[in-house]
């Protein structure tokens, strides 16, 4: 688990010529270079860049952005939760600002589920739309939670928790392919139910978990630069894994892996489980967890109608992909690389003093041979 950096701690030509990048491929409306940009290091840095950014990755045209929507739709909210769930929304806000947030977050909802009628709301959207209003205001907010609540997060939508659950049951077999020790250790205590830890990960993409906004949306940066409903589980290991030291080391009781594994979200380097999520990703292919955990699609049926229409580019997935290091972010190759390193040096080292063993004998007067003998003696 590394520190989480901030993008002062990076050089500034680097963020000005990413900056231009993204700016560039937002101009020209290139989504294939968005997504590579979004997830490289800080993804899409700056919520002005994002706000013209995620619509893209959406696949929504700017002049759909530009159709209002009737807030006179729905008068009051279906669901009195939704009500309740705002109010407890941008408490950190000045008492002048929060109450106008607090309003046009339950519009969004609202919003939402009146476009899609059939949808149930569920605690933790609250959540996951005020990160689009922070970051896009209202009316474009609007458009890309509805868009991605009637494909990517439908799911979550369910009269009941089902599809969820059984999403959270791959991470089980993902954590055994990709770090065993991990996987072990939460077994010595029986079986761990991730589904009380992690289903606040999974309904609001980690937003319920993590305070700051600018780590917030650098995941967000991800899953909508790869829209796969398995990219959040795979971001899921990816910080159980991060985390692994601190797991690790507390003891197999359930109560106290509660504890640790709760708040993982807020402790884990961000920027390494974006890289690490699309490593595990080329390394263990969603397709081939499903088939090895014998996944009944029909279950998901964000996962059964995948890739979803409104994905322009549809070989996006092997472009994001190519050129992905895999080895450097799983335990047991990591451990195998420190010590092929550890090796070398050792190697080079001896080499080294041999060599200099060897010097100093010739220019005692020693034979070839007998300096090449006390050189090999004394490296041992």
């Amino acid at each position: 688990m590394t520190r989480n950096r901030s993008l002062k701690d990076v050089g500034s030509n680097y963020l000005s010529e990413k900056k231009d990048k993204i700016i560039e491929a937002i101009r020209v409306g290139n989504t294939n270079v968005i997504r590579q940009l979004a997830t490289s290091k800080f993804g899409l840095m700056h919520p002005k860049l994002r706000a013209q950014a995620w619509p893209l990755l959406l696949g929504l045209r700017r002049e759909e952005l530009m159709v209002n929507w009737s807030y006179q739709r729905r008068a009051e909210t279906r669901d009195k939760q939704a009500a309740l769930d705002t109010k407890r929304s941008y408490i950190n806000f000045p008492p002048g600002i929060f109450l106008e947030l607090r309003e046009e977050l339950l519009v969004i909802i609202n919003e939402t589920l009146a476009r899609n009628t059939d949808l149930v709301y569920y605690q933790g959207f609250h959540d996951f739309c005020s990160v689009f209003h922070r970051v896009l205001g209202k009316e474009s907010a609007v458009h890309c939670v509805e868009r991605l609540s009637s494909s990517l997060i439908r799911d979550f939508f369910a009269s009941d928790l089902a599809p969820v659950l059984s999403l959270i049951q791959l991470l089980t077999p993902l954590l055994r392919k990709l770090d065993f020790d991990l996987y072990q250790h939460f077994q010595k205590g029986g079986h761990f139910d991730f589904a009380g830890t992690t289903i606040s990960w999974i309904l609001t993409w980690f937003s319920h978990d993590i305070q700051a906004t600018s780590r917030i949306s650098t995941l967000f940066d991800l899953f909508l630069a790869y829209p796969h409903p398995l990219v959040i589980i795979y971001a899921c290991a990816a910080v159980l894994i991060d985390c692994r030291k601190l797991i690790l080391q507390t003891p197999c009781e359930y109560t106290e892996i509660f504890r640790i594994v709760k708040a993982c979200p807020e402790k884990a380097d961000v920027e390494q489980v974006v890289s690490a999520t699309l490593a595990y990703l080329v390394y263990y292919k969603p397709t081939k967890l499903l088939e090895d955990a014998k996944f009944n699609t029909a279950l998901c049926s964000s996962v059964s109608s995948y890739p979803f229409t409104w994905i322009n580019d549809r070989i996006f997935e092997q472009n994001l992909l190519a050129g992905r290091k895999v080895a450097c972010y799983l335990p047991k190759q990591r451990s195998k690389i420190l010590l092929q390193r550890l090796m070398i040096t050792a190697i080079s080292a001896s080499t080294l003093i041999s060599s200099i063993v060897a010097l100093y004998y010739l220019s005692q007067g020693c034979s070839v041979r007998r300096s090449i003998i006390q050189a090999f003696l004394y490296s041992f």
